[in-house]
């Protein structure tokens, strides 16, 4: 396992430099173009005032993402031994860390490489764990599909996409920290209860809007039902995340979890996802 730890050039930019401006950030990620040139892509705006209102937020955080890149190697290390154990699969890993301007919390690129920006990340152990496991299913789910034949240069954000690959990462990210309030497996705080009693009140009344929108998918609707920023049809956001948690927990009764997360490699997932939607059980072989 090898982490990449590029937060501490940002700390000593920050302690060395008063005030700290935008061209000391420039600095911090031209350093690490591979990385930044791909979160500023896809993962935040760099415009100015972003960047701006990131630099006001670091002095009540910055003593927070000290702590989190101190706990992060233990804990990465801790949730990798339990997911191979889980899946029964060993893979080369490697975690960077950044410092980011507060667009998503981690993600993880199509070769496995996990990306954590810590001014985002919660501090509370149990919390961050979630979190992690999240993420590391995320890059253990790429690598199952590649070796069951799955091409991601054919990969398509259609929205049977996100509900598979999210609903994946929650739902094994529940099954390594159990025991939490449900609300942390998709918040990644100690928010969230009223979201989750939302889910589950307006449960068949949310699957039928997000089967309606797949139907002419964008990324308007990706926005709207797997983003942060969207949530307009409810007023809350990434309601998504819900309903593929639910799709991926019925594949798993019915065929398990490796040959769920297998699946996309071995046949199309989107009829998959058309039968749960439908209340037809898929015919799987």
């Amino acid at each position: 396992m090898n982490i990449i730890d590029t937060t501490k050039e940002f700390f000593q930019l920050w302690e060395h430099n008063t005030p700290f401006t935008l061209g000391h950030l420039d600095t911090y990620y031209g350093r690490f173009p591979d990385i930044f040139d791909t979160y500023f892509k896809s993962h935040c705006t760099r415009t100015p005032t972003r960047l701006n209102s990131a630099i006001e937020r670091y002095p009540a955080t910055v003593d927070t993402m000290k702590r989190c890149v101190a706990l992060l190697p233990s804990l990465v290390a801790e949730v990798y031994d339990e997911m191979s154990g889980l899946l029964q699969h060993a893979l080369p890993m490697e975690i960077r860390l950044l410092v980011g301007g507060f667009g998503s919390n981690a993600y993880v690129t199509h070769d496995g490489t996990l990306h954590f920006a810590v001014e985002l990340l919660p501090c509370e152990t149990a919390l961050l764990r979630v979190l992690i496991a999240h993420e590391m299913a995320h890059a253990f789910h790429f690598r199952l599909l590649t070796e069951a034949g799955f091409q991601f240069s054919q990969l398509a954000w259609d929205g049977y996409t996100s509900l598979y690959l999210e609903g994946l990462a929650t739902f094994v990210s529940m099954l390594l920290n159990p025991g939490l309030p449900e609300a942390a497996y998709f918040s990644f705080d100690n928010s969230g209860g009223d979201w989750v009693s939302f889910c589950r009140n307006h449960y068949e009344d949310i699957k039928e809007r997000i089967n309606d929108d797949l139907q002419h998918w964008d990324m308007e609707q990706e926005i709207e039902w797997f983003r942060l920023r969207g949530g307009k049809t409810y007023g809350m956001n990434r309601l998504g995340y819900f309903i593929g948690t639910e799709f991926i927990s019925s594949c798993v009764e019915s065929i398990g979890l490796i040959d769920t997360m297998r699946l996309w490699g071995m046949q199309d997932i989107q009829p998959v996802v058309q039968h749960w939607m439908s209340g037809t059980p898929y015919p799987f072989e």
